[in-house]
């Protein structure tokens, strides 16, 4: 009898343990692209802000909703509080999570804005969905986002919304 609650309780255990992306999602849902696009276009004016002043911020890595910044290799400028705080109402208006160059070059361009995240698995992973501006990396782009997220399989796809904008989803 020991031995079968002993047994009960690890599959249990594991059960909760390997639905934890799944009661992420519960409370955090995944944005559809309609949603997503329809927000980027409701708030345009404010995306491109931030892209101007984060390609202004060069030295910036990244930058998180409430302000804190993170940099790359090279030598760093802190924003001035008054940016910060340019950056935290722009983002508490766009919905951004927060901000980052994925590739550090001054060749790439790319910003990427990130709209939804939630953890993968119990340990490591991570579902997250961006509008990226000035997409250098996407070789090519996909129709839809909503069915590859839906296949539950690894991603790494690109949506174009416009000349200058796309949706980016990474799964892992």
């Amino acid at each position: 009898m020991l031995i079968m609650c002993q047994i009960v309780l690890t599959v249990l255990i594991l059960g909760l343990v390997a639905g934890c992306s799944k009661v992420n999602e519960v409370f955090d849902p995944y944005p559809s692209d309609d949603l997503s696009i329809e927000s980027f276009n409701r708030n345009k004016d404010s995306f491109e802000r931030l892209a101007k002043i984060f390609g202004e911020d060069s030295s910036l890595w990244s930058i998180d909703a409430t302000g804190n910044p993170r940099f790359g290799d090279q030598p760093a400028l802190e924003p001035s509080e008054i940016r910060k705080q340019e950056y935290i109402k722009l983002m508490k208006t766009t919905g951004v999570r927060s901000i980052s160059r994925h590739i550090h070059t001054p060749e790439d361009k790319s910003i990427y804005f990130q709209m939804w995240w939630v953890r993968n698995g119990p340990f490591i992973g991570s579902k997250s969905k961006y509008i990226v501006y000035k997409d250098g990396n996407t070789r090519g782009f996909v129709a839809s986002l909503d069915e590859i997220f839906a296949n539950g399989r690894d991603a790494n796809e690109s949506r174009q919304i416009d000349a200058d904008w796309s949706l980016y989803l990474d799964v892992w």
